[in-house]
């Protein structure tokens, strides 16, 4: 298995109780490897502030602002279309165990609007790199 991109691990088992903040600023190595991944023209800029907090005694809730300069490429022109993403997120996390698991070929309904189960984790460690990565990924202009 290959490293993620852009990787920036928090061991989260300590985390008190009034929270915790962390920025995520990518490298310019970081982005390179990003817009290769994801066939982008350019990523000029890409960065989050992440307020940690624990959540229901064992999980971890994460809160954060999301802002990248983006370049992609017209998907019929293949002209370049700049795009400046500010977006908030938030994500919830628990130990595996405590999540369950979803079986494959179960039917899972989803309601637009509600909140997002929460994802599952070693219970000490969270990589808020790939985090900040996948909702950029989330946020891009299709």
């Amino acid at each position: 298995m290959t490293a993620p991109p852009l990787s920036r691990r928090l061991d989260v088992g300590a985390l008190p109780a009034s929270g915790h903040s962390e920025r995520v600023t990518a490298t310019a190595e970081e982005r390179a490897a990003l817009v290769a991944e994801w066939g982008l023209l350019d990523l000029t800029l890409l960065e989050a502030d992440l307020t940690l907090r624990p959540w229901r005694t064992v999980g971890v809730k994460v809160e954060g602002r999301l802002r990248a300069d983006v370049v992609q490429a017209c998907v019929v022109t293949l002209e370049p279309v700049p795009q400046a993403i500010d977006e908030a997120f938030d994500a919830t996390f628990m130990p595996e165990g405590v999540v369950p698991r979803i079986e494959p070929n179960t039917e899972v309904e989803v309601t637009f609007g509600e909140e997002d189960p929460p994802e599952a984790f070693d219970g000490r460690v969270l990589d808020l790199g790939a985090l900040v990565a996948e909702h950029l990924s989330l946020a891009l202009d299709p």
